[in-house]
C-alpha cells in the first residue's frame, strides 16, 4: 500500500528542481526548505510501510495528482530530459546485475575449466603409464626372443 508514496518520492527526485516546486505549489513559500521534507517523508514511508494517516488523501495520492498535474506542463526537453534520466538509471541498474551475473559465471567457467584440465591432465598420465607398460612389455619380450635366438644359431 504505501510502496506508492515510496515510488513517486523517489521518482521526484529524477525530476528537475523546477518541476519540483510545480508539484507542490503549497510549499512554494518553503523554498528550498521543501526538499528536505520530501527526504524525510520518503524516509519515513520506507521506515514505516503501514503507517500514515487515512484522512482522505493520502500522500501517494496527492503526489500523484500534482505528478500528473506537473507533468502535463512540462516542455518536451524537460520530458525527454527525464525520460532519459529514468531510462539511464534502469540501464545502470541492468547493467549491474548483468555485470554481478557475468562475474558469477565467469568464475564457474573458469572452475570448470580448471577441473576438466586436471582431469584430462590425470587421464593423459595414465594413458602415458599404460602405453610405457605396454612398450615396455613388447621390449622384454622381444630381448627374450632376441636372446633365445642367438644360442640356437651359434
Amino acid at each position: 500500500e504505501m510502496a506508492a508514496p515510496i515510488l513517486l518520492l523517489r521518482l521526484l527526485a529524477l525530476l528537475p528542481a523546477s518541476l519540483c516546486f510545480q508539484l507542490a505549489p503549497q510549499q512554494r513559500s518553503l523554498g528550498p526548505a521543501w526538499a528536505p521534507r520530501a527526504g524525510a517523508a520518503l524516509a519515513q514511508a520506507e521506515a514505516d510501510p503501514g503507517g500514515g494517516d487515512d484522512d482522505g488523501l493520502s500522500l501517494g495520492d496527492e503526489l500523484a495528482s500534482q505528478l500528473r498535474q506537473a507533468l502535463g506542463s512540462m516542455e518536451k526537453e524537460e520530458l525527454r530530459a527525464s525520460d532519459e534520466r529514468v531510462l539511464d538509471s534502469m540501464v545502470d541498474e541492468r547493467k549491474q546485475a548483468f555485470n554481478a551475473v557475468q562475474g558469477d559465471l565467469a568464475d564457474a567457467a573458469s572452475k570448470l575449466q580448471d577441473e576438466l584440465e586436471s582431469r584430462l591432465e590425470a587421464e593423459l598420465t595414465s594413458v602415458k603409464a599404460e602405453a610405457m607398460a605396454k612398450i615396455d612389455a613388447a621390449v622384454d619380450k622381444l630381448r627374450a626372443s632376441a636372446a633365445a635366438a642367438e644360442p640356437a644359431a651359434a
